[in-house]
């Protein structure tokens, strides 16, 4: 039982790491978060002109409603001038029930072998970042940005996408896909 606690608690404490960036543009006057004003973005949105689009992923993920295809992942640059993965994918709630993309999956990146992690990363605005955060209901679909830090951006970057059962802490269905950055 302790271990299951346990477990728990580190998806509730990712998770809720995952949310500590506030975007000053969506702090009201009293301090409290306000929900951001995004519209879904459709999946033929061109993409803009600093970024190579790698070959396009196939791979879905569906469980408890919900479904998670990886579209892309597009080489381009933060703003310090680092490459950056943008990794593109379509989310679908079939649920009556508002959830973000954060709140029933997840998305892990690996370069060489070595997961794409950086706690903090300054994001140029040619991505609705923001998405990741957005709450979708019956039968919504949009277009999700997650951006990942780049070893270099000449080598593939292996891309899983898990849909997790927060309450159980469970893995309910998994996408991944291996995309070449090379033009």
């Amino acid at each position: 039982m302790k271990k299951a606690i346990c477990i728990i608690l580190i998806f509730v404490m990712s998770f809720a790491l995952c949310a500590c960036g506030v975007n000053k543009a969506n702090v009201d006057e009293k301090g409290m978060n306000s929900a951001p004003e995004v519209s879904p973005v459709p999946i033929s949105t061109p993409t803009p002109a600093l970024e190579t689009a790698a070959s396009p992923a196939t791979d879905t993920a569906s469980a408890n409603g919900y479904t998670v295809r990886i579209v892309s992942v597009h080489k381009t640059a933060d703003s310090n001038g680092e490459p950056l993965a943008a990794v593109e994918l379509l989310f679908k709630n079939d649920n009556s029930t508002p959830v973000s993309f954060m709140g029933c999956a997840q998305v892990k990146g690996f370069q060489n072998g070595i997961q794409l992690f950086k706690e903090e990363m300054f994001l140029e605005r040619d991505y609705d970042w923001d998405s990741y955060y957005t709450e979708i209901k019956d039968g919504a679909e949009i277009s999700v940005f997650r951006p990942l830090p780049l070893q270099n951006a000449e080598d593939p970057v292996e891309i899983t996408v898990d849909i997790i059962d927060m309450m159980n802490g469970k893995f309910l269905a998994t996408a991944s896909t291996t995309m070449d950055l090379t033009d």
